[in-house]
Formats: C-alpha cells, sequence, structure tokens
C-alpha cells in the first residue's frame, strides 16, 4: 500500500507488462512477415501446436494433474474455438489482407467488445458512462477502416479489415468465457487445454495448406521469427501477463495493454515501413480513449491477454 498523494511504486510487475506489450506489439509485424513464407492456417497450427506441448509440459511439472472439473469443458470448447480457432482464421488472413498497423489499432477495441458480450451475458452491469466509451471506440473503429490513405476501397483491404474487427470480437468471447476458469484453475493449466483444443478445431481446415517439405527447407531467419512469435508471444507473455496483474491488480496492470495497438503501429511503420492517415492515428486515440473511460472490471478479477 502506497501512502495517500505519494506515487505508486515501480514494481519488477511494471517491467514485465511493458515487456509483455512490446513483444506482443512486435508479433503482429513478425507474422506479417512469416507469412510471406508459410501458408495462413499452416503457420496458426505450428505456432499454436508447439505452444500447447510447452504449456502441458508446465502444468506436468508445476502440477502433475492435468484434469478439470465436469462444469469446466463446457466453456473451456468455447473458450478454444473462439480464442483460437475463430480468432486465428481472422487474425492470419487480417493481416494477409491489410496491414499491420491497422490490426494493431483495431485490436485496441477488444476491451470494448467484452463489456457489449458481459453486459448482454448480465455478467456485468453497463452504465451509460460505460455506454459512451463504448460508442466512443466503434467511433474509432469506424474511422480505422474508412480513412485508410487512397480512401476505403471494396477490396482486400477491406475484407482484412473487417477480419481485423473479427480478431477482436472472438478475443472478446474468448476473455468472457475465460473469467470462471482461471478463477477455478492455474492459468498455466486452462492455457494447456484452451491451446489444445483450438488447434485441434483447427486441423481440418488447416492442414490442405501444409507442405512439410516447404517448412523443412525455411530459412534460418524464418525460424528465428517464427521461435519469436511462438515462445515470445504467446508462451512468455502468458506467463509475464499473469504474474504482472496478480501483483500490480487490474486498475493499474490493464493501462499497459493501452500502449500495445501504438507500439504495434511503430514497429510496422519502422519494419515494413507502413503509414497511416491522420484521421485513422485519431481513431486510434479514440479506440483506446473509449476503453479507458468504459472499463470498470472488478477489481481482482482477471484481465486476460492479448490476442497473438
Amino acid at each position: 500500500m502506497t501512502a495517500a498523494g505519494s506515487r505508486p511504486r515501480v514494481d519488477v510487475a511494471d517491467g514485465l507488462l511493458l515487456l509483455t506489450v512490446g513483444i506482443w506489439g512486435l508479433n503482429v509485424t513478425v507474422v506479417k512477415l512469416l507469412l510471406r513464407d508459410f501458408q495462413p492456417l499452416e503457420l496458426s497450427i505450428l505456432r499454436f501446436t508447439a505452444a500447447a506441448a510447452i504449456f502441458f509440459l508446465v502444468v506436468s511439472l508445476r502440477e502433475h494433474r492435468m484434469g478439470l472439473a465436469r462444469r469446466d469443458w463446457g466453456p473451456l470448447v468455447i473458450a478454444a474455438l473462439f480464442g483460437i480457432t475463430l480468432n486465428q482464421v481472422c487474425f492470419v488472413y487480417s493481416l494477409k489482407f491489410t496491414t499491420a498497423s491497422n490490426l494493431s489499432l483495431l485490436l485496441a477495441s477488444t476491451p470494448a467488445w467484452a463489456a457489449l458480450l458481459a453486459a448482454g451475458s448480465r455478467m456485468e452491469s453497463v452504465t451509460l458512462r460505460h455506454w459512451a466509451g463504448i460508442a466512443v471506440s466503434m467511433l474509432g473503429v469506424a474511422a480505422i477502416v474508412l480513412f485508410r490513405p487512397g480512401g476505403v476501397q471494396l477490396n482486400f483491404n477491406l475484407l482484412g479489415d473487417v477480419l481485423g474487427v473479427g480478431v477482436a470480437l472472438t478475443w472478446a468471447v474468448y476473455s468472457v468465457a475465460l473469467r470462471p476458469l482461471v478463477r477455478r484453475n492455474s492459468v498455466f493449466k486452462v492455457s494447456a487445454w484452451v491451446l489444445l483444443l483450438g488447434t485441434i478445431a483447427l486441423l481440418p481446415i488447416g492442414l490442405p495448406q501444409t507442405n512439410p517439405a516447404q517448412v523443412a527447407a525455411m530459412r534460418p531467419g524464418t525460424w528465428g521469427l517464427f521461435a519469436y512469435s511462438m515462445l515470445a508471444a504467446i508462451v512468455l507473455t502468458n506467463i509475464f501477463w499473469y504474474i504482472g496483474m496478480r501483483r500490480l491488480g487490474p486498475a493499474r496492470g490493464t493501462l499497459y495493454g493501452n500502449i500495445q495497438p501504438f507500439i504495434g503501429v511503430l514497429f510496422a511503420a519502422w519494419i515494413l515501413q507502413e503509414r497511416l492517415s491522420p484521421i485513422q492515428l485519431l481513431g486510434g486515440v479514440l479506440v483506446v480513449g473509449g476503453v479507458l473511460v468504459s472499463r470498470s472490471w472488478p477489481r481482482g478479477a482477471p484481465v486476460e491477454a492479448s490476442a497473438a
């Protein structure tokens, strides 16, 4: 506890959360680069299969028990289908068709979608202030989609932006479904099962895209990017995020999540030479501002990690 009127002490957890959002911000650009060498769903299957194996190994070493209560399997399946399967379909094809900058900004709308879902399912009450914040965020989403340089066009760029909204929406469903699970189980165990079930559901549509011979012939630099996108952006960040959130609490910790979209834009501009219109940047500010106005997660409730 800090004394009244004093500044909060900087904790190691602050550094972990800042590192986490930096890794996530860079990961959008990294996946965009990886899609030059991998087929979209081929990449998702490889990333999440490897990550699931690592989480199962961690759980076996830490807890020695993989089982879940019967009541947890329903929410778990919903979380896996939305948070991994549908989310990854939207994620990789959004990056294939639109810019990393646009997707980074659109991901900032995830908490607004989660608030709408929580209100619709009566998990939380939504006040007038929250509705106003959600409306501002949605206005920002419209600005990002409609005011790209050169104007909106009915082509793959628009499809990519629409899929980017789908990434945020599916992750919001995942976040709402995950809350009761992480209250009763460890984050490591839930992550292991969600990754496994979500990846299995990807196989029927993703396996036709896989080419083992081509994958085996990938350059070392490509595998370095893959290792970053799997190990850093999925495994390490999940661990860092939950350590940080437990130590700092949602009110302070989630402020770091609002930095992620703009870190993503900076990396996309630096590495991919992408550019945004001034109105799109204003849209990103509106999305984050609306989230800050509307956010009211109950104190101590788990706050879910971002889409990767």
